[in-house]
């Protein structure tokens, strides 16, 4: 070190390195080393020393400090002297005035560049390592004043404690007498955004015989927070035994001003009383008691992502004993602890779903016991009538057995919690117990002892909307539910569910344009065995019954082919199995009975449909009927859709009864619209695909028979058509057509497979009695090939060509042919047409001749056998030639020309 003479002889400055090697050093295996400028002042006599110090700078491998003293008065006095025994026994004062030191990590941006040392080593576990040795003098005197210091450590740059104002002193009378100590100080604390300032006061006593430093009777007072604190600490043998009673009696004073945290402004005491021990053959062991009384504060807490929002004030109070053990693994010991909790005159809101304003009452207390599993004593909330309690325990596993009840008398009025509920009040009474074992965080190993769920005539309104449904209407419903629900074990459960909607109101966008519930009711029972590995594997008998009354159900309307934009069509794919093929199913037998007043789907109208569904051995069947479609009546027969079977093939048996061909064609397709006209009957039965399917067309099967009364073939004028062609033939007379649109009767057995309608006898019968008959196939684009025959009414013809062709009602009955679409068919005879007709004539003439031969010979036989037989039989030569004649003369002979 080296020392340079400034001035007067009382002046003098000393700077260079200075190194520091202490037993604390050694512990830490810490570096230390720095440089001072110091300057050192004394009076002429030598008493007092002033010294002062200018940057100081040390550095270590983790932290660098920096210090500077404006002033350091030391005052040495002589306390006693003894003479005969050389012992001089001093009275040392300090006093530091307005010291600055400044710590921060060396690897903070405030840290010297050139210092990149690594941190220190950790304390040592053992700490009785560190030996403090007592010198043998024993009457020295020291005394300490700071005044006006300040102190800083800074962690980082959003990060520092600062303690400003620092006033401290300490007393030692006699090495052999307690230190006293008082300290007065403000910290300053900055964590990020937040920072609070905290007043600390300290006073008390402190003794170090043998290497035992006793605290006696510590006071400390921080803000508001006050501490009395005794006990020892004994660093050579490794224990200590603190003792602290702690209480904040007024929190308003402890100012609360944290960004973010959700309380503010509060109100209350809080105490602790804690005991902290630690010897050489026992663990740490913290115990205590805490107090929090009267608590009162405001909360405010939001977050979006969730839809949570807690707005208000809350009162709360809680008590406890607890006791930390640090051992493997550490232990926490909570045997009693007590709360309650009181949120009446906050707001609470989740997203659309729940509203709680202020003064509706919420509060919720209780009493746990934690130590190596939790035990809920008692818990116990209550929220506007409702009363809910649970009690049970949990281990660190969070294996739980916890029983749980609740009731609520009347639901009335909790349709104001509740946005969708908040149009009609509620009404009815709720009830549930249940135990839930098992881990609370695995589900499918959690069994739930549901004892009991009532809800008995609960009333209330649906009032729902979004942007695509809209539900509106009031409700009823009575819920009994038991049994055991569990992943793990084959459980029992029985459930009944009985309710009734009335007047509700759907409305949606993609499905509905307006449905009407005039009534629905439902009573739905659920009893057997839960399968321990899959839930639809369980074997239950699942049964009921419901029913729906619909004033109105109009269905969204589907785009016109019009206004449809052209796209490709799609390519089908079979479509998949309603359901699948589960034991859940097939314990299933459900009945649904519903009635709709009035049915709209774009154009289409109907009315009094009546419907029974039945889902029974995994199997759906439908029969009903509509009362009024197309002013005629549709009927189910049967209808059979087996639910677990991909692509499902479909048996189905319906009626057409009266109805209007017209309006029903229309609505088909406009193109079929003027096949015919009048009232029709259709009964039909087989199978089919789903529309969706590939095999729609391919796999639609059906065999039925049509019929119409007193209707018209508008596109088939048949009798028309045959007249027609008849007057193309030489010979044919006047054609007399009935007046107006052929009106007719009709009757068609038909049978269609492989997308060709195929009718076996085709009939239809003017009220004139024309009558036509055909048999053939038609195509899914109306194009036909019939064969048949009409039968004509007045026709032009007589003679043996008209007895010839003509049936017992005196009609002629022409074979034809059709061919060509419907919309516009094309009638023509049969190649062989006329050939027939005229052989049919000929057969005829030679029928009526044979006649009058047999005739002849008769007559013949009463005469002479032999003259006459001859007589009779060049008779019959001359009729012969006679009709050989005949063929040759022509067409207009046989007509009677």
């Amino acid at each position: 070190m080296a020392f340079v003479l400034l001035g007067a002889w009382y002046w003098w400055e000393v700077h260079g390195v200075v190194k520091f090697k202490t037993k604390v050093e050694q512990a830490l295996s810490e570096n230390l080393q720095g440089t001072a400028k110091i300057k050192l002042l004394t009076a002429p006599l030598g008493w007092p020393f002033k010294i002062q110090v200018f940057g100081l700078k040390l550095d270590s491998k983790k932290y660098s400090l920096q210090a500077s003293v404006d002033q350091i008065a030391l005052t040495v006095s002589i306390k006693s002297i003894l003479f005969k025994e050389k012992k001089v026994f001093p009275n040392i004062d300090v006093q530091i005035k307005k010291a600055l030191v400044k710590i921060y990590p060396t690897t903070s941006a405030s840290a010297p560049s050139q210092n990149t040392a690594s941190g220190p080593s950790a304390l040592p576990q053992n700490l009785t390592d560190l030996k403090i040795r007592i010198p043998q003098l024993q009457n020295l005197a020291f005394h300490l004043n700071l005044s006006d210091s300040q102190i800083e450590f800074i962690k980082g740059p959003d990060d520092s404690f600062l303690i400003h104002g620092w006033n401290a002193k300490i007393d030692l009378d006699s090495l052999s007498q307690p230190l006293k100590i008082s300290q007065n100080l403000n910290a300053l604390i900055k964590f990020g955004q937040m920072s609070f300032s905290l007043p600390i006061t300290i006073d008390g006593q402190t003794e170090l015989k043998n290497g035992r430093l006793d605290l006696l009777g510590f006071r400390t007072k921080v803000i508001n927070i006050e501490s009395l604190i005794s006990g020892y600490v004994s660093p050579s043998q490794g224990s200590f035994l603190i003792q602290a009673k702690t209480s904040a009696p007024d929190l308003s004073k402890i100012p609360l001003n944290l960004p973010e945290f959700p309380l503010s402004a509060w109100k209350g005491s809080l105490s602790f009383d804690i005991k902290a021990a630690q010897a050489p053959a026992n663990p740490l062991n913290v115990s205590g008691s805490f107090l929090l009384k009267d608590f009162q504060s405001q909360l405010r807490y939001f977050e979006n992502k969730e839809g949570i929002e807690l707005e208000g004030p809350l009162k709360a109070s809680a008590q406890g004993q607890f006791q930390f053990v640090n051992r493997t693994p550490s232990l926490l010991y909570l045997p009693n602890l007590q709360w309650a909790l009181d949120l009446t005159a906050a707001k609470i809101k989740y997203k659309d779903l729940f509203y709680k304003h202020e003064n509706v009452e919420l509060l919720t207390e209780g009493e746990l016991g934690l130590n190596q599993y939790t035990q809920i004593k008692k818990a116990q909330l209550k929220f506007y009538g409702l009363t809910a309690n649970a009690s049970g325990s949990m281990d660190t596993q969070k294996n739980a057995n916890i029983s749980f009840e609740a009731k609520v008398p009347s639901l009335r009025g909790f349709e104001s919690f509740f946005p969708f509920l908040s149009s009609t009040p509620l009404a009815g009474s709720l009830q549930t117990q249940m135990q839930l074992l098992g881990p609370l965080t695995d589900f499918k190993n959690l069994k739930v002892d549901l004892k009991k769920f009532s809800l008995s005539q609960g009333q209330g309104k649906i009032s729902f909307k979004n942007e695509t449904l809209n539900v509106e209407g009031p409700f009823k419903v009575d819920v009994s539910l038991s049994g055991v629900l569990n992943k793990t074990q084959v459980e029992q459960v029985q459930l009944s569910i009985q309710s009734r909607l009335e007047g509700v109101s759907v409305q949606s966008k993609k499905f509905f344009q307006d449905l009407k519930l005039g009534n629905y009711q439902a009573l739905l029972r659920i009893k057997g065995q839960l399968n321990p590995k899959d839930f639809m594997q369980s074997p239950l008998i699942i049964t009921g019954t419901q029913e729906i009354k619909l004033p109105l159900l109009a269905l969204a309307s589907s785009p016109t082919a019009e206004s449809a934009s052209p796209a490709a069509p799609p390519v089908a794919q079979a479509p998949e199995a309603f359901m699948k093929d589960e034991a859940l199913l097939r314990g299933v037998d459900l009945n649904t009975k519903v009635q709709i007043q009035e049915f709209r789907f774009n154009d289409l109208k109907a009315s009094g449909i009546n419907v029974q569904a039945r889902v029974k051995n995994k199997m759906l069947s439908v029969v009903g009927e509509l009362q009024s479609l197309f002013e005629g009546k549709l009927k189910i027969n049967s209808s059979f859709i087996p639910l677990t079977v991909p692509d499902p093939s479909i048996a189905y048996n319906i009626s057409l009864q009266n109805i209007q061909a017209e309006p029903a064609l229309l609505w088909l397709s406009p193109k079929t619209k003027d096949l015919m006209k009048g009232k029709v009957s259709l009964d039909v039965q087989g199978r089919s695909f789903l529309p969706a399917s590939p095999r729609f067309l391919t796999g639609l099967s059906a065999l039925g028979k049509l019929q119409m009364k007193d209707g018209f073939l508008n596109s088939l004028p048949f009798e028309k058509m045959a007249k027609e062609a008849l007057a193309k033939i030489p010979g044919i007379g006047q054609i007399k057509n009935s007046p107006g649109p052929l009106r007719t009767d009709l009757m068609m057995p038909f049978s269609f497979a492989q997308s060709i309608l195929s009718i076996a006898d085709f009939v239809a019968v003017t009220p004139r009695k024309e009558e036509m008959r055909l048999n053939g196939k038609i195509s899914l684009d109306l194009n036909a090939d019939l064969v048949g025959q009409v039968a004509l009414v007045d026709a032009p013809v007589s003679g043996s060509f008209f007895e010839a062709n003509s049936d017992a009602m005196k009609r002629l009955v022409v074979p034809i042919k059709i061919t060509g679409n419907l919309m516009k068919p094309q009638l023509s005879f049969a190649e062989e047409t006329i050939k027939t007709m005229l052989q049919k004539t000929l057969d005829y003439e030679k029928g009526k001749l044979r006649k009058t031969v047999d005739a002849e010979i008769g007559k013949a036989k009463k005469q002479a056998e032999d003259q006459l037989k001859k007589e009779a039989t060049k008779k019959v030569d001359e009729i012969k030639e006679k009709v050989n004649q005949g063929l040759q003369k022509g067409i207009q002979d046989l007509l009677g020309r």
